[in-house]
């Protein structure tokens, strides 16, 4: 019995090997992936703290040199010791003018469409002929009713939230701005 196991083995060896070979073959590319996929996860999160941890009139700088390198002619007009009207960026491009608001929330906050309303109130009232974009690092509220994002929809506000963002950073190849660039 065992000679005929040892024949059928020895008859089979090169399927043996082959399918050894391809067993490896697939956990290194596995691993390859799974050590790449943490990498890159690593970046976002690194990215993410970076975003996190900056003051609210910090946050707001960031994303006006954002729009800064996508190609907008950018005012900050927000900040904590200013009355900005319920908008935080100024920016045109294009010949189009937008108002942009900015909120650092937290992961678990969303924005509520309670925020949505007022946003695009103080717009309409205020600068009737221009758009309106809402950044947040966090996220927007969903669903069929008094969802932000059928609201904006609805009424053509763009929502940008914090992995629209990250898409966005990583587009423009931003890095951390220098605070100094306020108003440019």
């Amino acid at each position: 019995m065992l000679d005929q196991i040892l024949n059928v083995v020895i008859a089979f060896r090169w399927f043996f090997v082959l399918v050894a070979v391809i067993l490896i073959w697939e956990w290194l590319v596995s691993y390859i992936r799974q050590r790449n996929y943490r990498e890159w996860l690593e970046k976002q999160k690194t990215l993410n703290d970076l975003i996190h941890n900056l003051r609210p009139d910090e946050f707001e700088d960031y994303v006006g040199n954002l729009f800064r390198k996508l190609g907008y002619k950018v005012t900050v007009i927000g900040g904590i010791h200013q009355s900005d009207g319920g908008f935080d960026i100024k920016a045109e491009k294009d010949g189009q003018k937008y108002y942009i608001q900015v909120k650092k929330y937290n992961l678990h906050h969303p924005v509520r469409v309670q925020q949505i309303r007022e946003f695009y109130g103080a717009l309409k009232a205020d600068h009737p002929d221009s758009k309106g974009i809402f950044v947040t690092t966090s996220f927007f509220t969903s669903g069929f009713i008094h969802s932000a994002e059928s609201f904006a929809k609805k009424v053509g506000i763009e929502l940008i939230d914090g992995k629209r963002l990250v898409e966005k950073i990583n587009l423009a190849n931003s890095s951390l701005p220098e605070m100094s660039d306020k108003g440019q």
